[in-house]
């Protein structure tokens, strides 16, 4: 019997691989993490919020490192939106190395609106980025940000480690990146528990763009954050609540200088 419930998992395994490649048409894939992780790879979380760009895919030296599920066994039209990160929680693989470059590529079918005013096209290399060494089972999240220019047809990007803080149930640990706007300089984060015995903590005095702060644990609770410029320009968000031993990276999408045509708001994911 132990030896059949040991074939059962393995097929079940093997099943789940094969799904997750089929969705993403005939190009080699690596899954979002099923398993224990793998030393032989480090694991990354792709957030875009390019304003006005495309939908794309992620790929890590060639590999495609975004599973978009499809129901005709070829790539999906459709990727990771404006505003949406890969995967919902947790991270994905990459491969293990020095130089390894991270494109954003739109889908090879994506639909092309009608109208077209920013300049899409299929298969095009949105934005590109070199992360000079990844190593086995570190984290890492990379960013695409700015406005598209669809003169050159390309967004910015950046990346960062991400240094996951120890296990702590007491606690609830945040950081925030600042991925906004260049012209918007450096901005200040403070978040205000709603028991009044607890406050208010700064999690950045003036953090710079495409970069974020370190990983600060405060008590859990209900949270109301307030996003500033130097110049006094301002962004809120209330009623998040976080709970014990989870690890959240708060972000600006957006231009926090303007409240159009695409409102500024400050995303909020979880590393664990």
């Amino acid at each position: 019997m132990r030896n059949m419930n040991v074939i059962i998992k393995q097929f079940i395994i093997a099943t789940l691989g094969l799904v997750l490649l089929n969705a993403c048409g005939k190009q080699t894939t690596f899954p979002d993490i099923i398993r224990e992780p793998s030393a032989n790879h480090g694991q990354v979380r792709f957030y875009n919020f390019v304003m006005n760009g495309p939908t794309v895919n992620f790929y890590a030296n060639g590999i495609k490192s975004t599973s978009i599920v499809s129901a005709t066994g070829e790539e999906a039209a459709t990727g990771v939106g404006w505003g949406g990160t890969h995967p919902s929680i947790g991270y994905v693989e990459i491969p293990v190395g020095t130089n390894v470059k991270i494109d954003a590529i739109t889908p090879k079918n994506m639909v092309i609106p009608a109208n077209n005013i920013n300049n899409y096209e299929k298969s095009l290399l949105a934005a590109s980025l070199t992360i000079p060494k990844v190593e086995g089972l570190k984290q890492y999240s990379v960013y695409l940000c700015g406005l598209w220019d669809k003169v050159t047809q390309k967004g910015k990007a950046f990346y960062i480690e991400d240094q996951l803080p120890g296990v702590d149930t007491s606690k609830v640990f945040m950081r925030f990146v600042n991925s906004g706007v260049e012209e918007a300089g450096p901005l200040r984060f403070v978040v205000t528990n709603r028991d009044t015995l607890i406050g208010s903590f700064i999690i950045s005095e003036s953090i710079p763009y495409a970069t974020a702060t370190s990983f600060v644990a405060v008590p859990y609770g209900v949270y109301d954050l307030k996003l500033y410029t130097m110049q006094g320009d301002s962004l809120i968000r209330n009623g998040i609540t976080l709970n014990p031993d989870r690890v959240h990276t708060f972000a600006l999408r957006g231009n926090i200088l303007s409240k159009t045509p695409i409102a500024p708001f400050i995303d909020n994911v979880q590393n664990r």
